[in-house]
């Protein structure tokens, strides 16, 4: 489950990221 957590705050990360980027 650590990972799987881990997975989903990675994968918030890249869309907080490229949500910016792409506005």
């Amino acid at each position: 489950m650590k990972i799987k957590k881990g997975y989903l705050s990675s994968r918030k990360h890249t869309v907080e990221f490229h949500h910016p980027m792409r506005s």
